[in-house]
């Protein structure tokens, strides 16, 4: 219930932000409005994490929770004292009753019909994964049969929709698609968000599990001193003790065989502890050796060696790189894109994401990781900004907020595709056959796709750069 309501209110919140961003530009200062509005995101973004650890750590979790629900509040301020509407809908000539608006939001795609089968598919990809433990093949059969279903009702209605001389009501129409291009642009968008969200859901894993970070820590170490370590790559030592007595309890007198070591080692590495199996076959034989479990100051000695040879950054903190070069290159990417399109602009950044993506194939140290994040957030300054400067300048006027809160269900899609893919392809290919460069290189296939898609899109759905709009037009006149 909790995530509900912040979901709700942000349903209510987001779109209306964007919207105004879009009824206060044209097209000769779009590009860098709805660029400041994504560079003020990710400040947030940057930030939020770093107080958050900061929180964690001085005050407890629950002091997170409040102090996220302080900054959320603050808001009131800046909408009580300095916001001013862009329009007012109850001031406007023609005035929209609650019904007008409702009815508009179901119809911006299609009829009341279209929307109950979109709604039965997105409930579908919702609950398929793990609460209903389908596989991705059971879930093809049942949309199919879902679509299928909807079609055949659909025969005696079309016909009774032609014998009747009184308007029939929406939930007994056939299926009717009104602004279908929209649709499928948010459609084609999700491939973009479901490889964008692996920067957040996949990499920090990956990290963890596969890169050496040692060079970050060397390097920043040069710059501003030892103090830095105990910032970006603090380890408990007493966890690490903890770990030796309960590794060592499992091991007993037996010296350790190479599954346990694999397995000790990937321990370890959640714990932010990178270092060769040698040597902690080492480390622990020679503390079994040594008295074992009542040596206990062999063990914090071991602990201290461990953590001095493979203290590794906090992912967290590497991934947190997109959003800080975000907050420092927006602006400039934004006046540098803003002479083209939005459409040729999103397709070069969905692949310059895409490259950035794909080639943590072939990392595995933590500075090229930096990069290759770097060179993501760079086509996700082109592509994401725009994508929205898109829809906001093909919405019909008096409909903006309403389109850009239907522009978030290509994101929300991104996160539903985007997380199971990661679980499972990251199950499969990253912890069983220890290859993660296919996961990689599938995310980034998956970027490369949806450029291709959107360029297809471009040259045979749109025709010309004003179809959408003329589709949402005609939608608002009817």
């Amino acid at each position: 219930m909790a995530f509900l309501f912040v979901a709700v209110g942000a349903a209510i919140f987001k779109p209306v932000v964007v919207g105004t961003v879009a009824r206060t530009t044209d097209e000769t200062n779009s590009s860098m409005g709805f660029g400041i509005f994504y560079m003020m995101v990710n400040v947030g973004g940057f930030i939020g994490p770093i107080v958050a650890g900061f929180v964690r750590t001085k005050f407890g979790w629950e002091w997170v929770f409040y102090a996220s629900s302080f900054w959320i509040a603050c808001n009131f301020i800046w909408v009580v004292f300095f916001y001013k509407e862009p329009t007012t809908e109850a001031k406007s000539a023609n005035p929209r009753s609650l019904g007008n608006v409702l009815s508009g939001i179901i119809e911006v795609f299609g009829n009341a019909r279209f929307f109950i089968l979109i709604a039965g598919l997105i409930i579908l990809l919702m609950l398929g994964g793990k609460t209903l433990s389908l596989g991705w093949g059971m879930m093809g059969i049942i949309a199919v049969g879902w679509i299928v279903l909807n079609l055949i009702i659909d025969i005696p209605l079309r016909s009774n929709e032609k014998k009747s001389t009184k308007p029939v009501p929406e939930i007994i129409q056939p299926i009717k698609l009104h602004n279908w291009r929209f649709g499928l642009y948010l459609l084609i968008l999700s491939g973009f968000w479901t490889s964008f969200n692996q920067i957040f859901i996949t990499m920090p894993e990956y990290i963890r599990d596969f890169v050496e970070t040692k060079d970050i820590i060397e390097t920043l170490q040069v710059i501003f001193g030892s103090g830095i370590v105990d910032i970006i790559a603090n380890v408990n030592a007493d966890v690490i003790i903890t770990f030796l007595n309960e590794s060592l309890k499992t091991l007993s007198n037996v010296p350790p065989n190479p599954e346990q070591i694999t397995e000790f080692i990937r321990h370890l590495r959640e714990l932010k502890v990178a270092v060769p199996e040698d040597m902690l076959r080492d480390i622990l034989i020679s503390i079994q050796a040594s008295g074992g479990l009542e040596n206990k100051e062999l063990i914090k000695l071991s602990a201290e060696q461990l953590i001095k040879a493979g203290q590794q950054v906090n992912p967290e903190y590497i991934i947190n790189i997109d959003a800080g070069a975000i907050v420092v290159f927006q602006v400039l990417v934004s006046w540098l894109i803003s002479r083209f399109k939005p459409l040729p602009v999103m397709v070069v950044g969905i692949v310059i994401s895409a490259i950035g993506i794909g080639a943590s194939a072939y990392l595995s140290s933590g500075i090229p990781i930096l990069i290759a994040i770097t060179v993501f957030a760079f086509g996700e300054m082109m592509a994401s900004p725009k994508s929205q400067e898109y829809v906001g300048r093909i919405a019909p006027p008096k409909k903006v907020a309403m389109y850009m809160g239907y522009y978030f269900i290509s994101i929300a899609l991104g996160n539903i595709f985007g997380g199971r893919l990661s679980g499972e392809l990251y199950h499969y290919f990253a912890v069983k056959l220890r290859e993660p460069e296919i996961m990689w290189l599938i995310f980034g296939g998956i970027g490369i796709l949806t450029a291709i898609a959107m360029i297809l899109f471009n040259s045979f759905a749109l025709k010309s750069g004003d179809e959408m709009k003329k589709s949402a037009l005609e939608e608002e006149n009817l």
